[in-house]
């Protein structure tokens, strides 16, 4: 009998050493479900700041693509304005048949036309060299064409 009752005191042994390793075993996963809940809250977290971030960004873009647009508008519209000053200007100051202008400047008109004669004269002068340069140019090549063959 002391076999039996040592055979069951090993038994009962055994057993509570097992139930000792699964207490042991489900307190670590029990630990480690913690530990996986607490990551996954802060994955969740970082995940709803980044969604947040995102729709700040969103907002921040649309407001800037606005005021771009409104700047846009501006400028041309000075772009606009700045044109159309430049014109009165010159047609202000600049028209030689306009009294005004005559009267400030008696001899404009007579200056004006000399101005004209010597840019007419100079642009003669520039297109005839300038076909001269090109005469020259083609008969030098040809020159060279036959000296060097």
């Amino acid at each position: 009998m002391s076999d039996a009752k040592s055979g069951s005191q090993n038994v009962n042994q055994d057993r509570h050493g097992e139930y000792i390793d699964m207490r042991i075993a489900m307190s670590a996963l029990e630990k480690d479900m913690l530990s996986h809940t607490k990551v996954t809250d802060k994955l969740s977290e970082a995940v709803d700041k980044i969604q947040e971030m995102s729709a700040n960004l969103c907002a921040m873009i649309k407001l800037h693509d606005q005021r771009h647009a409104q700047a846009e508008k501006i400028h041309e519209a000075f772009d606009n304005d700045l044109k159309e000053i430049d014109q009165r200007i010159d047609k202000v100051f600049l028209d030689t048949e306009n009294p005004w202008y005559m009267a400030k400047n008696p001899g404009a008109k007579q200056q004006a036309e000399t101005t004209d004669e010597r840019l007419t004269k100079l642009e003669h002068w520039m297109w005839m060299v300038a076909g001269g340069a090109m005469v020259a140019g083609a008969l030098i090549t040809l020159a060279l064409n036959v000296f060097l063959k």
